[in-house]
């Protein structure tokens, strides 16, 4: 039986430590996990092998008023509004060619951003990136976050799994605060391999999207509401991550971060988590 307290893992940026926490996401600030807490619950390219293409099916929450009334359906707190000016980018995923453990399904990674067709926002200098995985992972894990023309990435990270293979859930890498700011009006890549193949990279399973820092607007404070209704996707996530881990009691965080998957479409992940982490439907 699963155990309900696992429902988030961190990886950390510096060290290849991972641990389950509150969320049953797999997060990775430097290089380290987070441990169980008491009553708790909560991981590049996105692609067409997207968890039952969920990130292709993004239903209409691009408007501001769909975003309010699935707010509202799902009683959360927090209502994203997609942001309405950024660049308009493909994310995207290749198959499982190179990995022949039966395992390892197309569907096994999700990246969790709120569109596959455009650039996610953030204010952070070292922003979290979230992907979720479908079953654990017994083949490395490759982060890489480039700039397009730049021959040397800005940071990578190989995530090595225990003999366990990596835990299910949301995955979570947080850049390590040592590394050089993200640049504002810079577009970055970032991506997720599954280095099935270690001698013919091009044959493994690769997942990329986009991410963009902005100015910080004004008035703008580090609430996960108002960084949602700000458009700011991976901030909103990392603040409930945040959250989560201040107040482990409050179970609410856990649902918070369920209804904000649902408002753009990740309806798959939040099904799968429910059903892993043995949880009722929410009515």
């Amino acid at each position: 039986m699963v155990n309900q307290r696992n429902f988030l893992t961190i990886v950390a940026g510096t060290t290849a430590v991972m641990t389950m926490q509150l969320f049953g996401v797999v997060t990775a600030r430097p290089a380290q996990a987070l441990e169980t807490t008491v009553n708790l619950q909560l991981n590049p390219e996105i692609s067409g092998n997207l968890s039952s293409h969920t990130q292709l099916l993004t239903p209409g929450v691009e408007l501001r008023s769909q975003s309010f009334l699935i707010s509202q359906n799902t009683r959360s707190r927090i209502s994203f509004i997609p942001p309405t000016k950024t660049k308009s980018r493909r994310s995207r995923g290749a198959g499982s060619r190179g990995c022949t453990d039966e395992f390892l399904q197309e569907e096994l990674v999700t990246l969790l951003i709120h569109s596959n067709r455009a650039v996610g926002q953030t204010i952070s200098g070292h922003p979290s990136f979230f992907w979720y995985l479908s079953q654990p992972v017994k083949v490395p894990m490759k982060f890489a976050l480039v700039e397009p023309g730049v021959a040397e990435p800005v940071f990578t990270k190989e995530i090595e799994p225990p003999p366990e293979g990596i835990p299910a859930g949301i995955v979570q890498l947080e850049i390590p605060q040592e590394q050089p700011e993200l640049v504002p009006g810079k577009l970055y890549k970032w991506s997720v391999t599954l280095a099935c193949d270690a001698d013919k990279d091009s044959a493994n399973p690769f997942y990329y999207s986009w991410i963009e820092r902005i100015p910080t607007p004004a008035k703008l404070d580090q609430q996960p509401a108002s960084l949602a209704q700000a458009g700011l996707w991976p901030d909103t996530l990392a603040a409930i991550v945040a959250e989560q881990q201040a107040n482990p009691q409050e179970l609410a965080w856990r649902e918070e971060l369920f209804s904000l998957l649902t408002q753009v479409g990740l309806t798959d992940v939040v099904e799968q988590e429910r059903q892993r982490l043995e949880l009722p439907e929410r009515i």
